[in-house]
């Protein structure tokens, strides 16, 4: 009971504080058939864990799985839907039939899809609670055995975002989400729509998860990606309560804070999460990889987008805009020439992918601040700890500056 009414008393949180972001009365209309509604989702599957801890404690009810290898099975079966997604379109290319086989790949992967789905709210709780057990470790437990706020996880599809930007600056002035699973041609038909009625720079991008509650985390790229992303979300939720998160906000370098110091320590905690769960280390992902790395014919993606960037700031500074955006598309059609898609450069996509410091589209100094900051602490729980206590950036540069200065002394 206590710890069902932690849920509803975070729920109502969520929902009292709406969606947030920045919208223009003028997109409504735009907008409206693609929009993803919260509280629509919230009423949807909040109880989603309850009815299912409902039916375990039925006595009818089956054994779940072997619980030491759920979340394993779990992202292999995801793993093997994404294959047989290719297996389906490359059938319908090549003109595959029914006959050859007494199953057709589609069929096949509805069976495995069921299966999936069958497994997920065991897999769910599986998630949440080695994500805890980490938790705890790192000090986030009470007294009385609670970590606030619970974690708490749906894997399912997170909403897309709609970014907006001015044309004549490169700036995050908000986000509306968007139903998962829009085609490219809805997506083009909209940023178009939006960039030819408001005048402004808009894209849809797709997401890892969303900090709702429960959290939404995808599982389309594997467990250790999904483990980070779980932790990056519930950190968002912790911050909430404390003056981090409740300036998200407050600046664009606050808010690059807040999302920058979300991935740093979401990372490793994922990470130390995805080496109790499978008793392995995690090697550099491939979004590290490419992120920092050049090519096997030495293209190098992050320097490439670093001076894309540079160069675009300061087009734009000098009121060139149109100069800017062509050259946005001359570079885009670089990066995909060497294997990088990028669907589209515009200055949405740096306004959204700039939040984020150590991504190569940001020029933000924050990133390695952090870095620095997370050195300065002896546990990840000190650094989440610490770090909550930052109304604004301003704030945690000059608590970075004194605890070096400090360092250098003792020295």
């Amino acid at each position: 009971m206590k710890k069902a009414i932690l849920y509803v008393v975070l729920a109502l949180i969520v929902l009292t504080s709406g969606q947030g972001g920045y919208t223009l009365s003028e997109l409504d209309v735009s907008v409206a058939p693609y929009r993803w509604g919260l509280v629509e989702w919230e009423v949807g599957h909040f109880f989603n864990k309850w009815r299912y801890r409902v039916r375990q404690a039925l006595p009818w009810h089956l054994p779940p799985a072997a619980e030491e290898t759920i979340l394993q099975d779990y992202f292999h079966l995801n793993q093997k839907i994404s294959h047989m997604k290719t297996v389906v379109l490359q059938g319908a290319i090549e003109g595959y039939g029914p006959e050859i086989e007494s199953k057709t790949p589609m069929e096949r992967m509805k069976e495995i899809k069921e299966r999936r789905d069958n497994m997920r709210p065991q897999a769910e709780e599986r998630l949440e609670a080695e994500i805890s057990s980490i938790l705890a470790a790192e000090g986030f437990q009470s007294r009385i055995g609670i970590i606030w706020p619970p974690v708490d996880i749906e894997l399912v599809n997170p909403p897309s975002v709609l970014v907006l930007s001015p044309r004549d600056k490169i700036e995050r002035r908000g986000d509306i989400t968007l139903r998962p699973g829009l085609g490219i041609e809805d997506l083009d038909a909209l940023e178009r729509r939006i960039l030819e009625e408001q005048d402004l720079s808009a894209l849809v991008v797709s997401i890892g998860g969303i900090a709702t509650y429960p959290s939404i985390v995808s599982a389309d790229h594997g467990l250790s990606h999904a483990l980070q992303v779980a932790a990056h979300e519930w950190l968002h939720q912790y911050w909430w309560f404390r003056p981090l998160g409740r300036n998200y906000s407050r600046d664009t370098s606050t808010t690059t804070l807040n999302e920058s110091a979300a991935n740093l320590a979401g990372k490793e905690l994922g990470q130390l999460v995805y080496s109790k769960v499978t008793g392995t280390s995690i090697g550099r992902s491939q979004k590290d990889i490419n992120s920092s790395d050049q090519s096997d014919h030495g293209f190098n993606f992050a320097k490439e987008m670093r001076e894309t960037r540079t160069e675009v700031d300061a087009l734009l500074l000098d009121g060139a805009v149109e100069k800017a955006e062509e050259y946005m598309e001359t570079k885009r059609q670089v990066f995909v020439d060497n294997g990088y898609y990028v669907r589209k450069l515009n200055q949405a996509y740096f306004a959204f992918h700039g939040t984020y410091a150590s991504n190569p589209a940001s020029i933000s100094p924050i990133h390695l601040e952090l870095s620095r900051f997370r050195l300065l602490q002896e546990s990840l729980g000190d650094f989440i700890t610490e770090i909550a206590k930052f109304g604004s950036y301003e704030e945690f540069r000059k608590r970075l500056q004194s605890l070096e200065q400090d360092k250098s002394v003792s020295g």
